[in-house]
């Protein structure tokens, strides 16, 4: 991965080598203090107590493995396609 600052306040651009089979691309940025690991195909985000999951997939529905039992959640979906984004 390539990570460059760019000339606008607080702007950087991140990029990786381009890979035919890959249709869509999640990109994470974290100060410091936030742990961030990759379990399977979860992103788990680390902060003091609170634990972020992040998964991307194909489809419109996604299995989420691994959590913390008997927690509350609060869950964002965010759907890509050649025009950009959406969230929910």
């Amino acid at each position: 991965m390539q990570v460059a600052a760019e000339h606008g306040h607080g702007t950087a651009s991140v990029g990786c080598d381009a890979d035919a089979s890959v249709k869509s691309y999640l990109y994470i940025a974290s100060t410091g203090g936030a742990t961030i690991k990759q379990d399977g195909d979860t992103i788990v985000i680390t902060v003091g107590n609170e634990i972020i999951y992040v998964q991307a997939d194909t489809h419109r529905k996604a299995l989420l493995h691994n959590l913390e039992s008997g927690v509350k959640l609060n869950v964002s979906m965010l759907g890509l396609n050649a025009a950009g984004a959406a969230g929910r």
